[in-house]
């Protein structure tokens, strides 16, 4: 008998071998290139077939293939790939191993979620993180020989180092500067460029679209590098060197997308390095033919991991580089050559500002004068002269050459400029020639503007034509042949006005239109600033330029678009005033302006009645809003301005974007209308007695406002270090946008600031979306478990996605405990509040946190805010509270285990986890990768564990959780 036992292995063997498996790979379009490559070699037993489908384009083939598979390994990804396998007809029959990162949980269907193997088991979360041809078949034979033939044999996975140089051409990855140096010996160059990417970019499509880049930037006598990895790390073994100084002159960033923002590791690491970053985009779930016919250009995805994080990160310029074309089911990258070849004069230009003594820098300075009237020079919030006053003397003191323009005082300077170089408009001829009589201005004739207008890209010269017609037709700023730029030269500063956008009286709607072409002589400006003057930086002074609202796409520009056809490769600087976030988003999107903040005009009291300032907090809302939410505020707005009567008072009737503008500049002019103190002068702190009234209307008290006061009284050096720095060639640091006053965390002054409020999270648009959410979780979890209610939900917070939502999944935590957001009339949330029991209609369930670092650091306050809320909640009897019921079950468990009444209570009623402070991620990721370290799933979910260790304590301060997550997760 003992014998017969023995046989069974040998004929079950057999019989294996004998049957007929179907494999299939489900590769996502972007994958499918490597993936062909990779399985054209792949060798399996005859009886096991494998088929590949890299994209879900045929509906009815993948559904076929996927009924008749017995294994299918799947990029989770794609979420039409999640959609058939959640509705396939053998689903709980077909081995599934869904390939992705944990983030990927929750949009994993339940359902599918029970029928497949999700996270991934280390050695294929190995195969899968380090991708290439060897990695991808041998996890293929590595499933087939776990699920179906044992007989299968699969090579351990191949990790790559976590950074590195990686060499274009060849493949090879460079450890070390030293090693990557005698293979490639430093030559004389103009200067040298960091390319930063991922390790995936490893493989032969990546690298030749590595290449392009390259190839323009060498072109521009640029030394190129191209480095992956964790940016940290980068920057300080491989683009630092042993004295702690930059290798680089530039960097160009396809990472830092998916960064919630800056943490203090990377703060310090880009502050040494001390280069300007250019934020280097790619298309992602668009193609370039969707990307081309979209008005908005990027789709509203895009907004939160191409631009929003990168701007908490400092990066500046967004710039395209990368479209995308879908062919035979596989993904290619398209480089976007005029794109590609306007970033590399754009980088020679940043160079050149870091390598060229400052008194042959040539610096245009740009103020607002919109009308073509006297009395129109201004600013937001600013006293442009005297700014300007400020500013020349700056650059002489710092070697620029003024010739004698910084010996001007503001009354000279003022009279200057109203002489002889302003706008005039087209029904004041006579003006125009009194104003070329004065000498300050330079005439193009015709013919030479005809000459640089040709070498423009030609949809631009065809709108600008089919809106104005020929040069010789213009009428704005023309004499006898010629087009006239006022300007005022002294050695290599020239200071001039944002040529007019309007003409006939209406100028407000041309000026910021998106639909209307500039006219020729608003072209010749910047054209000659380019061919002519040779300007290596603009400083375009305080808010409510023009350039940035041309005509084009919103995110993410084609070459043909006006403001990129116009800034050229000219630096863009650009002092704006720190609360003007809802257009200096555009300044920086669509200018490639480098933000310095200055102060808002020093305030007594509060400027504007409870109803306009409650308006113009919804109109920036709107203008910064992502575009799945513009909808909804624009209503918002609407109504506002017509309960308030701002609407009926500006003859407001089409509610667009020129609607906005007019009501924003309306509530501006009520504003600086009612500032008991004047204007801000940039460069210049305010006087003691105006920090001293400001503090008063600050909620701060001890340290944290002696603290206010030393920022706001440095308020002046910060800004102008910022402007010189930026014309330097140096990294502007990034900052949150506000005014002291409202928002003390937007000091210092002079950071590239970016946008949001965490005092203002999460928003009533958020909350009241996240209505349905909740309803919807409940609803789908009752009608799956026999009418219970969900005890308990894990909630993941990363900071990225909290400011594209406005706090969409903080909302569904306070709405799942029962609670509700306290907004004050300026949108903070002052509290949370119970709902009552009456309009809850249900439990009060309980939720569980967890934050990433980075929000962590960023959303303190919330945080805190957050878990007084649950403690809160779980006092409350009147209907039945999961919070409750779970606290006092964990504080007998922790009672049991020695721990004293007041730690089990800390312990027992927390909810909201964070990394420690001073660390980043968990790094479970990392350690999935490294093959042949962990042994068991639960290997590293201990490690997970033990890294979110800390918990908001009752005081709101973070403190050691013990086992209270894994307590809180059972």
């Amino acid at each position: 008998m003992k014998h017969l036992w023995a046989i069974f292995p040998l004929l079950w063997a057999g019989w294996l071998g004998a049957a007929e498996f179907q494999v299939l790979y489900l590769a996502g379009a972007s994958q499918a290139p490597l993936a062909r490559r990779a399985f054209a070699a792949l060798k399996l037993p005859e009886h096991i077939h494998f088929t590949m489908i890299p994209d879900a384009s045929s509906p009815e083939a993948l559904h076929r293939a996927v009924a008749h598979a017995d294994l299918i390994i799947a990029n989770g990804l794609v979420k039409e790939f999640r959609d058939v396998l959640t509705e396939a007809p053998n689903l709980g029959k077909v081995k599934i191993h869904l390939l992705g990162t944990p983030h990927l949980a929750p949009r994993i269907p339940q359902k599918l979620r029970e029928h497949c193997v999700f996270p991934m088991e280390e050695t294929v979360a190995a195969y899968r993180n380090h991708p290439s041809e060897e990695n991808l078949r041998n996890l293929v034979l590595y499933l087939v020989g776990k699920e179906l033939d044992s007989s299968v044999r699969a090579a351990p996975p191949v990790l790559r180092p976590e950074i590195g140089i990686l060499a274009l051409e060849t493949g090879k990855i460079y450890g070390d500067w030293r090693t990557y140096r005698k293979d490639f010996p430093e030559k004389k160059t103009a200067g040298r460029v960091a390319l930063l990417t991922y390790s995936a970019s490893n493989t032969p499509e990546g690298r030749a679209a590595l290449r392009t880049v390259a190839a323009a930037l060498e072109r521009e006598e640029l030394e190129v590098v191209t480095l992956f990895g964790n940016e940290p790390e980068v920057i300080r073994a491989l683009m630092l060197d042993r004295r702690g100084e930059s290798r680089f002159d530039l960097a160009a960033a396809f990472s830092f997308k998916f960064k919630a923002g800056l943490n203090e590791e990377l703060k310090r690491a880009l502050a040494d390095l001390d280069i300007p970053v250019v934020n280097a985009l790619t298309l992602y779930r668009q193609t370039t033919e969707e990307w081309r016919a979209a008005p908005q250009g990027m789709n509203r995805f895009s907004v939160a991991f191409a631009m929003v994080a990168p701007e908490v990160s400092g990066l500046i310029d967004p710039v395209l580089l990368f479209g995308r074309e879908v062919k035979g089911g596989a993904a290619v990258l398209v480089p976007m050559q005029d794109n590609i070849e306007r970033f590399a004069r754009r980088a020679a230009q940043y160079v050149k500002l870091r390598k060229k003594a400052n008194a042959d820098k040539k610096i245009a300075l740009f103020f607002y004068h919109p009308e073509g009237g006297k009395q129109s020079i201004g600013a937001s919030g600013l006293n442009v002269p005297r700014s300007l006053v400020t500013i020349i003397k700056a650059l002489a003191a710092a070697g620029y050459r003024t010739e004698g323009l910084e010996r001007l005082d503001e009354t000279a300077l003022t009279k200057r400029l109203l002489a002889g170089v302003r706008n005039v408009g087209s029904w004041a001829p006579g003006e125009l020639a009194e104003l070329v009589k004065a000498g300050d201005c330079v005439r193009i004739p015709f013919a030479q503007y005809r000459a640089w207008f040709a070498e423009l890209p030609e949809e631009f010269r065809a709108s600008v034509i089919r809106e104005w017609g020929e040069v010789e037709e213009a009428k704005m700023m023309t004499l006898d042949g010629s087009l006239v730029i006022p300007v005022l030269q002294s050695g290599n500063v020239v200071v001039l006005p944002e040529p007019m956008r309007g003409i006939a009286g209406d100028f407000h709607k041309l000026y910021h239109s998106a639909a209307v072409a500039p006219p020729h002589q608003y072209v010749a400006v910047y054209l000659w600033l380019r061919k002519e003057f040779r300007a290596d930086a603009a400083v375009h002074l305080g808010r409510h330029g023009s350039q940035e609202f041309l005509p084009g796409k919103q995110l993410g520009l084609a070459a043909s678009d006006a403001p990129a056809v116009l800034g050229g490769a000219m630096a863009n600087v650009y002092p704006y005033i720190a609360d003007g976030i809802g257009e200096g988003i555009v300044a920086k999107r669509r200018g490639a302006g480098v933000t310095v903040a200055h102060l808002a005009p020093a305030l007594g009291k509060q400027t504007l009645a409870p109803e306009a300032r409650t308006l113009a907090d919804a109109i920036e809302a709107c203008q910064s809003a992502d575009s799945a939410l513009r909808g909804e505020l624009e209503q918002k707005v609407k109504v506002l301005a017509e309960r308030s009567g701002f609407a009926a008072e500006l003859g407001v009737k089409t509610w667009d974007g020129d609607a906005l503008h007019k009501l924003q500049h309306r509530l501006e002019e009520l504003r600086e209308a009612k500032t008991p103190f004047g204007l801000h002068t940039f460069g210049r702190a305010p006087e003691a007695a105006e920090i001293d009234r400001m503090a008063e209307l600050t909620n701060l008290r001890g340290e944290a406002l002696a603290a206010w006061r030393r920022d706001v009284a440095n308020s002046g050096e910060d800004e102008m270090r910022s402007l010189l720095h930026a014309l330097a060639g140096g990294f502007v640091a990034p900052g949150m946008a506000g005014d002291p006053v409202r928002t003390p965390a937007s000091l210092p002054s002079g950071r590239n600031f970016y946008s949001f409020d965490p005092d203002k999270f999460p928003t009533r648009e958020a909350f009241a979306r996240s209505a349905e959410v909740v309803e919807k979780l409940i609803a789908d979890y009752r009608a799956a478990h026999g009418g219970a209610f969900p005890e308990s939900t894990a909630i993941v917070l990363w900071a990225g996605e909290s400011v594209r939502t406005g706090g969409l999944n903080e909302s569904v935590f306070l709405r799942l405990i029962g609670m509700t957001p306290d907004w004050d009339e300026n949108g903070r949330v002052r509290a949370f509040l119970p709902v009552p029991a009456a309009r809850l209609g249900r439990p009060r369930l309980d939720a569980v946190i967890t934050a990433s670092g980075a929000y962590r650091d960023q959303f303190a306050g919330l945080l805190a805010k957050l878990d007084r809320a649950q403690r809160e909640a779980a006092k409350f009897q009147d209907v039945e509270n999961f919070l409750a019921l779970h606290n006092e079950a964990a504080r007998k468990k922790f009672r049991a285990a020695g721990k004293s009444p007041a730690e089990a209570e800390t312990l027992a009623s927390g909810r909201i986890y964070t990394p420690r402070p001073g660390t980043y991620g968990v790094g479970v990721n990392r350690l999935a990768g490294a093959s042949g370290v962990w042994e068991k799933r639960s290997d590293l979910s201990a490690v997970y564990l033990a890294r979110m260790d800390h918990v908001v304590a009752a005081d709101g301060t973070l403190t050691e959780g013990g086992d209270t997550l894994r307590n809180n997760l059972e």
